[in-house]
């Protein structure tokens, strides 16, 4: 059976081909020369290669991009739980300070010091307790 190939997804009866598949011409399934030539007419004529190497080529991309967004996900939750740590630091800073240096205020600013420097090592950022 004569097959053609097209740039978009054709759909004959209860069958869908993707682009570069062969759509069968003529016959009882297949499509006639004047659907292909309005086809071409309206969407161009395809240009060649096989669909399969474009599909996984797309899907290879779509893997990539999936990988790269997950990985910025995990940057931005790593980064909100650093401001977190770094606000109750803030947080411990003012206590200690409106509480003419208490010793549990200290222990308090000591204790989350000591939660965002582990929390920044957690994200990926060098920092050391000073």
């Amino acid at each position: 059976m004569k097959t053609h190939q097209f740039r978009i997804k054709v759909t004959t009866g209860k069958k869908s081909y993707l682009p570069g598949e062969d759509v069968p011409v003529g016959g009882k399934d297949g499509i006639t020369a004047g659907e292909i030539a309005s086809i071409e007419e309206i969407h161009g004529k395809w240009a060649g290669g096989a669909a399969t190497p474009a599909a996984s080529a797309d899907a290879a991309a779509l893997k990539a991009s999936e990988v790269a967004r997950q990985a910025a996900e995990d940057k931005v939750m790593a980064l909100t739980a650093v401001i977190a740590a770094q606000s109750e630091v803030d947080a411990a800073s003012v206590a200690l300070s409106e509480s003419d240096n208490d010793e549990a205020a200290l222990k308090a600013l000591d204790a989350a010091e000591t939660a965002l420097a582990e929390t920044k090592v957690a994200a990926g950022l060098s920092d050391a307790k000073t």
